[in-house]
């Protein structure tokens, strides 16, 4: 197949995710587990402080083992100590160390020692789950049967049992108990990383199950809170002051929004591990081994109740805020409505005053025309008077007023009239 393609052939610009998506799929090998061997698991969360300090911890840990560190940015790292495998992974909320051991497994000491410096400790998350799987042929325990407590099933076809209590012992590991008829380490290593990865996710994944319940009891607060607003919205008198109901229903939302921000992501990744536990179980194929319950039936049964409250709460919290914005808009709509009455008000009180203002000058126009027109006629009078007296004007000067009256006032009135048109007429 390759000689179809010119080894001188110029190689086209490579999309910047193709090399991630390349080594995601061997970013995680499966371990190679000795027949009769022992696999522990550590598993630590990380905070916001965990993100910025997990590098800085696995290169302490690999320059106290005397093993090369892993390079910037990796997210695997696999080393040897004292013939052991150390394995270290990161995910985005936890990390782990893995320890593939030969025989019984002893390696507290050995960790004891990587993290015995104090510079070590301080670099550390919390630890959220601790697991010991003990693997050996059936050979070596051909009688060897499960406590009655204990979930058992087989797999492989029968080619394997494991049981495990789910009770962490007096060092806190969930230890689980595999027995095989001859796997290969190949074999044996995969489907311990299937069992190390059910007990990884389910315990990552119900980390979220307090934070659910708080927010169980939050949204029954809330609910309560909000059924009070809804009330005052239903008795609120139409003429009264929405802007407290307002008020009230703004600050209840923001606790709503702030408490969904915050819870939103971390059950949604706790329905995603709980996802990845169903397929790890499914993987599995058990058989029922008597009338013990299964691992993975033992665990759904626990762990489905659990990843069914945090999507509860997570719908919960999304109607809430739903309901919120709804009777936000309700009183927004009476907000409106009230500004509207008394846009209407100011309205009408804007036409009477405009109404009376032009009553006003109107009354004003009608005096300033007999106003106008007695001067007109007093300075008419005048030039009149002086005619009748020099004898060029026969008439009376009252007569003659009397008679340029009519005539001053209808001019007078005309001239008011069309100044004022000229004034209100638009441009």
């Amino acid at each position: 197949m390759t000689d179809l393609i010119p080894s001188a052939a110029p190689l086209e610009a490579e999309h910047p995710a193709r090399k991630a998506a390349m080594n995601e799929l061997h970013a995680r090998p499966a371990p190679r587990v000795d027949v009769s061997g022992h696999v522990t698991r550590l598993v630590y969360a990380l905070d916001e402080r965990g993100q910025q300090t997990t590098p800085r911890r696995i290169d302490l840990i690999c320059r106290a083992a005397e093993a090369p560190a892993p390079p910037l940015g990796a997210r695997y790292h696999a080393i040897i100590i004292e013939g052991r495998e150390l394995r270290w992974e990161r995910h985005t909320e936890f990390v782990t160390y893995t320890f593939v051991s030969p025989g019984d497994g002893r390696t507290e000491a050995i960790w004891a020692r990587l993290t015995g410096e104090q510079e070590v400790r301080t670099v550390a998350g919390p630890l959220a789950a601790r697991i010991a799987i003990a693997v050996s042929p059936r050979s070596a325990a051909p009688h060897e049967a499960p406590p009655a407590d204990a979930s058992a099933s087989i797999v492989l076809g029968g080619r394997a049992r494991i049981w495990t209590d789910f009770r962490p012992d007096g060092y806190g590991f969930i230890r689980f108990r595999l027995i095989h008829d001859d796997l290969t380490p190949d074999q044996l290593g995969t489907l311990c990383q299937r069992i190390l990865e059910i007990e990884t996710y389910r315990m990552i994944a119900l980390l979220s199950l307090p934070r659910a319940r708080a927010t169980g009891t939050l949204v029954q607060e809330l609910e309560a809170e909000l059924g009070e607003v809804t009330k005052r919205i239903e008795a609120n008198e139409p003429q009264a002051s929405s802007e407290p109901m307002f008020v009230d229903l703004t600050r209840l939302a923001a606790r709503v929004e702030a408490e969904l921000a915050s819870a939103s992501f971390r059950f949604s990744a706790a329905l995603a591990y709980g996802a990845i536990v169903e397929d790890r179980v499914r993987a599995l194929d058990e058989q029922a081994d008597g009338e013990r319950p299964t691992i993975g039936t033992f665990l759904m049964t626990r762990l489905t109740p659990a990843m069914r409250t945090c999507s509860s709460m997570q719908k919960a919290l999304a109607d809430l805020a739903s309901r919120c914005a709804r009777a936000a808009d309700l009183i927004r709509t009476r907000i409106d409505l009230e500004l509207a009455r008394q846009n209407n008000v100011l309205l009408e009180t804007l036409n009477q005053r405009t109404r009376l203002q032009t009553r006003m000058q109107q009354t004003v126009e009608g005096l300033s025309v007999a106003a106008i027109s007695y001067y007109v006629l007093g300075l008419l009078a005048y030039p009149i008077k002086g005619a009748y007296e020099a004898g060029v004007w026969r008439f009376d000067t009252g007569v003659t007023l009397a008679a340029l009256a009519p005539l001053v006032i209808a001019g007078v009135a005309f001239a008011v009239r069309r100044i004022r048109r000229q004034h209100t007429d638009p441009i």
